[in-house]
């Protein structure tokens, strides 16, 4: 799909929105893919704001980057010029590339069991708050053009009784050495930062 303008990513977000509450549609685009790539062509911020979008009539999956102090009430042209769009694909290699064993843990358990998970998060939603509207993802140690890959995970909860937790986990590979990143919060719930301030949400 081709974004032109602020509307056409809107879309894909209400498109989002719209089926948070049908399992069986959550699970169908959740299962077009596990991993996304971006660059950072920002300064340095402290975190982004990745919203995840879909387009129904071309059965794509789409997370959103947004640096957090550009996530506000702004022109529609500022606001689509600071977007990032990451089409979400499918990692058909093996995830022991990645050597921890706790990200290795985590990326295996969204791939085998995300659609288990949508389903309890989305029937439960009166406890869950749902499926993920969108994540906050701290920044501050993203380089600016190094290129990044985010794979969803599970984090497992401490409760026998709770669902586990939608993750991403950031890793970044160079000649010397692969790093992963897992400090990322879903939101509902806003507890990190205040709904107000992802703004995109407003729009939808």
């Amino acid at each position: 799909m081709e974004f032109n303008n602020l509307e056409s990513i809107l879309r894909c977000l209400r498109e989002w929105n719209n089926i948070r509450d049908n399992s069986s549609e959550v699970i169908e685009f959740l299962s077009l893919g596990n991993y996304f790539s971006f660059k950072r062509n920002a300064p340095e911020t402290s975190a982004i704001h990745a919203y995840p979008g879909i387009c129904a009539a071309e059965n794509e999956f789409y997370m959103f980057l947004i640096d957090a102090t550009a996530d506000h009430n702004s022109s529609e042209s500022d606001l689509f010029n600071a977007i990032t769009v990451c089409k979400v694909k499918r990692n058909l290699g093996n995830s022991d590339e990645i050597p921890e064993a706790e990200a290795l843990k985590r990326i295996d358990a969204w791939k085998r069991d995300y659609a288990a998970w949508a389903t309890v998060q989305i029937n439960n939603r009166q406890q869950t708050q749902g499926i993920f509207k969108a994540f906050y993802v701290p920044s501050s140690y993203m380089q600016r053009d190094v290129e990044y890959t985010s794979f969803f995970g599970l984090k497992e909860e401490v409760a026998a009784s709770a669902n586990g937790t939608a993750d991403l986990i950031t890793v970044y590979n160079s000649k010397s050495k692969t790093a992963f990143y897992d400090t990322v919060r879903p939101v509902p719930p806003f507890d990190v930062a205040p709904q107000s301030s992802f703004y995109l949400l407003n729009l939808l």
